[in-house]
């Protein structure tokens, strides 16, 4: 049996606009906040790609108009896989 694991965990949450796949995110987990681009959702995980690691985001008017404090991209590291439990994703504008 093949499982697809780029496969968003369900339809609805595409057609209703919960999830963009190729959109930007903020990243935030317990331990560390991110960016990427969202590449796939699975039930039980979030896959991103150009992901960076925000160490200091500053006033959050001033990081969502992309002038962040800290932030150190992840260059070559590869796609980013992140639990759903516990993390909150923040849509960023193009």
């Amino acid at each position: 049996m093949t499982i697809n694991i780029r496969s968003v965990s369900n339809d609805l949450e595409l057609e209703s606009g919960i999830f963009k796949i190729g959109e930007k995110y903020y990243i935030r987990t317990p331990t560390f906040h991110y960016t990427g681009i969202l590449r796939a959702v699975t039930p039980t995980v979030f896959l991103f790609d150009s992901t960076a690691t925000v160490y200091e985001s500053g006033a959050y008017k001033d990081f969502f108009a992309g002038k962040a404090k800290d932030i150190q991209k992840h260059e070559g590291a590869g796609e980013m896989i992140v639990d759903r439990g516990g993390t909150i994703l923040v849509r960023m504008k193009s």
